[in-house]
């Protein structure tokens, strides 16, 4: 695993150049704390910790020296950047660059569990935006549906977090369940979140660790998805070749569990729902 050093340079309105030479340009507005900047660089070692250890690598560093990391303060998101003026995102418009806004609303939430605290569910967040670059760039930003883009970050950022030893698999599981029911994304069929205005990271991850459980090559079938993406496939032959099954038939499956996912009332109650999935294949 490599350290990604900060280049960081204070500047009162604007975010100035930085010098070349570090791993993941770290660019921190004015007021950004040294704590803050620690735990964004901390978060991206456990992304590249989990990346190397179970899916063959993460981002090159010979990429990630030109990859631009921006904290800001603002408090209202990064309009400029599009997609809501979201507290954190990756654009890749060719080369990724990832964008976090600290006094945003959406920042520093606490999981309605308790589970887990404000600087962990953060850390995941960057996991989750490094992840979303590590893919754009495999994929060469070839465009997949909203629930695929969504659900395998949020299922590598969740895995990353485990794998460090900072989160527990069944209370993430639970989490995410009541987070789907919660938000009314379970009450439609995975099709209809190919597209849409609505985040569908919730479902998205039940259906990646779904297809992750049952494949034989584990985490790594995301990988092979997008890197097949990369290699000019479409989305139904990369599905298929990463994790043996075609697509409209893990939508047929993903039907028959929904009901269930309707019905979570506490982690124990999820824990028996995940336990009855039909088998993919």
């Amino acid at each position: 695993m490599r350290r990604f050093s900060i280049a960081l340079v204070l500047a009162a309105l604007a975010f100035p150049p930085v010098a070349d030479g570090a791993e993941f340009k770290i660019v921190a507005k004015k007021g950004v704390t040294d704590v803050q900047q620690a735990e964004i660089a901390q978060s991206l070692d456990f992304a590249e910790a989990y990346f190397d250890k179970r899916l063959d690598g993460g981002i090159p560093a010979a990429t990630a020296r030109k990859i631009r990391v921006r904290l800001d303060l603002s408090g209202t998101g990064s309009a400029s950047e599009g997609g809501g003026a979201p507290a954190a995102m990756s654009v890749s418009n060719g080369l990724p660059r990832l964008y976090f806004d600290l006094k945003h609303s959406q920042w520093g939430q606490t999981p309605f569990t308790g589970a887990w605290t404000k600087k962990l569910d953060n850390q995941k967040v960057v996991v989750h935006e490094y992840t979303h670059a590590w893919s754009d760039l495999l994929a060469r930003n070839k465009r997949v549906p909203g629930w695929m883009n969504e659900g395998f970050a949020e299922y590598l950022a969740y895995a990353a977090m485990i794998d460090a030893g900072l989160m527990q698999k069944a209370r993430v599981d639970y989490f995410v369940g009541y987070g789907a029911k919660d938000s009314d994304e379970v009450s439609k069929p995975l099709i209809k979140y190919e597209g849409g205005k609505i985040w569908p990271g919730h479902v998205g991850y039940l259906a990646a660790s779904w297809l992750v459980a049952e494949s034989p090559n584990g985490p790594r079938s995301i990988r092979l998805f997008y890197e097949n993406l990369g290699k000019g496939q479409s989305v139904k032959r990369s599905f298929k070749f990463a994790f043996g099954v075609e697509l409209r038939d893990f939508y047929k499956i993903f039907e028959l569990w929904r009901p269930s996912l309707q019905k979570i009332d506490s982690e124990n109650g999820f824990a028996k729902i995940m336990n009855v999935r039909p088998k993919i294949r």
